[in-house]
């Protein structure tokens, strides 16, 4: 997280359908427990397969019905998927 404004840090690995574990997490202040993730993003790029990036969550249409990014709070956000052979095999959180 020192390279990035990101508050929140978490590695998801992906389970079978669609379920995730995490692996590890951080926040700016050091080694956290697990801090809870949007599920509507995570559903996102486990359906897309691709990264979403909002600079400006508050004001993004696509995520102003989305009860886990309100709860988080988050102001901006990353959501990488992990692949390897055309499989999906975890997910980087950074908000």
């Amino acid at each position: 997280l020192e390279a990035v404004p990101a508050e929140v840090g978490a590695v998801l690995a992906v389970k079978e359908g669609r379920e995730v574990e995490p692996v590890a997490s951080r926040t700016r202040g050091g080694a956290a427990p697990y801090t809870k993730v949007s599920q509507f993003v995570t559903n996102e790029v486990l359906a897309t397969r691709q990264a979403v990036l909002a600079e400006d969550v508050p004001a993004a249409a696509q995520y102003k019905g989305s009860d886990s990014l309100s709860e988080l709070q988050a102001t901006s956000l990353i959501c990488a998927p992990i692949r390897a052979d055309g499989q999906v095999f975890g997910l980087l959180h950074l908000y």
